[in-house]
């Protein structure tokens, strides 16, 4: 199964953005983003009929 993927929301005040998606990627086998400000992700999957 897939790890999925991992979108880091909260970064505190002493690593930047890419510091911290570079931490956890060091960590999360799967891809891993960063949420910045007016970023959207789509949520699950669409079903169609």
């Amino acid at each position: 199964m897939s790890p999925g993927r991992l979108i880091v929301t909260h970064v505190g005040p002493f690593l930047t953005p890419r510091q911290a998606v570079a931490r956890a990627a060091a960590r999360f086998t799967g891809p891993v983003d960063y949420a910045a400000p007016g970023t959207t992700f789509p949520v699950g999957s669409a079903v169609t009929d």
